[in-house]
Formats: C-alpha cells, sequence, structure tokens
C-alpha cells in the first residue's frame, strides 16, 4: 500500500499518550508496515518500554522489557526481557528501536543474533551512533541538568555504538541516517504528550516528509538498519 498520509489509516490509531520523541521515533517503522501490508502480522516491539508501538497504533503486538511501570495499552501483551530470552517466541516483525545503546558493549552482538533467529521476516532496528549522536546526547544532558533522564544516563554509562552494531544474521537492506540533529534535540528536551489520533497523524506526515528530505550522509541522532531473512532461493521473505 502505497502511503500519500498517515490520514489513509487514521482509524488504526491509538488514542494512548505517547511522549513527542517516541512518536517521531515510530515513524518509519509504521510507514514500511503499511507500505509492506504488515499491520495485520505478529509483531514485537523489544525495547518496549510501557506503551511501544501502542502510543501510535490501536493493533496487537508483544512489548518486551527488563521492567515495566505503567498498565499496559490493551493492545499490548507483555514479556519480560528474561521470559523472552528463555522462550522461542518469535514474530513475522521484530522492532528494536534504541535498545542498544542501553546494553553493554559485550551483550551487544548476542542480543543482535537473537533478534535475528526471533524475526520470521522482518527486523527493523535504530540506534544512535557515532559523534553527532554523542555531541547531541552532551547537549541534552547541558538542557536538562539536573534532571537528567535515565536513559540519558543510560548512553554515558554504556557509551553509544560508534559504528554498526555486530551480530545481525539477516541480510540488510535499507539503511538511512534518522532524525536531524535540530529535530531531535527539540523533541528529547520536551515532555509534551501527544495523545489525539488526528495530531499524532498530522505529525507523523510531518517526520515523514522531512525524513525524505534528509540526505545520505547528514547530520543525524541515530541510524536506521532493516534487515530481512531470505528465501532458500537468495530473495527477501
Amino acid at each position: 500500500m502505497q502511503l500519500a498520509s498517515f490520514r489513509q489509516i487514521l482509524p488504526l490509531f491509538s488514542d494512548v499518550p505517547v511522549r513527542l520523541d517516541w512518536l517521531i521515533r515510530y515513524e518509519p517503522v509504521v510507514a514500511f508496515l503499511v507500505w509492506q501490508d504488515l499491520l495485520g502480522t505478529r509483531i514485537i516491539d523489544f525495547g518496549s518500554g510501557d506503551t511501544g508501538l501502542g502510543g501510535v497504533l490501536n493493533l496487537p503486538f508483544i512489548g518486551v522489557d527488563t521492567v515495566f511501570h505503567h498498565p499496559p495499552p490493551p493492545q499490548m501483551a507483555r514479556m519480560t526481557w528474561e521470559a523472552f530470552r528463555q522462550q522461542e517466541v518469535d514474530a513475522d516483525v521484530v522492532i528494536a528501536l534504541d535498545v542498544f545503546e542501553h546494553l553493554p558493549w559485550p551483550e551487544r552482538a548476542d542480543v543482535a543474533a537473537l533478534l535475528s533467529r526471533r524475526a520470521r521476516r522482518f527486523l527493523l532496528v535504530s540506534y544512535p551512533a557515532g559523534p553527532v549522536a554523542q555531541e547531541l546526547d552532551a547537549a541534552t544532558f547541558l538542557l536538562t541538568y539536573p534532571q537528567v533522564p535515565d536513559w540519558l544516563w543510560q548512553h554515558f554509562r554504556h557509551a553509544l555504538p560508534a559504528d554498526e552494531v555486530p551480530g545481525f544474521t539477516l541480510q540488510k537492506f535499507h539503511e538511512e541516517p534518522h532524525e536531524p540533529a535540530l529535530l531531535h534535540l527539540l523533541s528529547a528536551t520536551n515532555p509534551t504528550l501527544v495523545r489525539d489520533p488526528v495530531l499524532k497523524a498530522r505529525i507523523l506526515d510531518w517526520a515523514n516528509r522531512l525524513r525524505a528530505d534528509t540526505r545520505p550522509g547528514a547530520s543525524a541522532y541515530r541510524r536506521l538498519v532493516f534487515y530481512r531473512r531470505t528465501a532458500p532461493g537468495g530473495e527477501g521473505a
């Protein structure tokens, strides 16, 4: 399905409150799900936090994280990281957005390999990487001090990936810079919660146009990488 505007799928948007930076983070994922007709498939959101994809779409999915602090939205089934690691749970699409910078270096390749095994068709990954992301994290620290968010302390504790995270065993078929520097700084320091589905769709339309205008090599906060499982003949699943 070609998507001219996210308002085409407005009935699928949820009214679950979501931070502005999280909403923008999910824009390329939602666009990909629509484009590949994957909205009705089984989805795992790894590193989902309390709401994950449920802050954008009113579709069933499995959210995985180390701990949850608030009740889940009704469309979200939850698993702890420990349960996910021990059980053979898989999905057509596995999403892992801004997860790897929260993991210790020695664990990153193993988690990448695990997610690769659990993705039956596609694995969608993003993470801040490189000197631009490091500078933006430093700027966010200065703008939020002394109320520095926990996620930022974790970035400093474990260090951002310098380049591509190793360990993925699926075929990489798309990569692009995501979230221009100024957009990230403004959204990461803005605690605004967005609830209205129409406003969410409008914000995603704007973020989509901005992403389309971002050139390869541009100064962006995160790296967006899409992987797919290939069939025995070498074609994508």
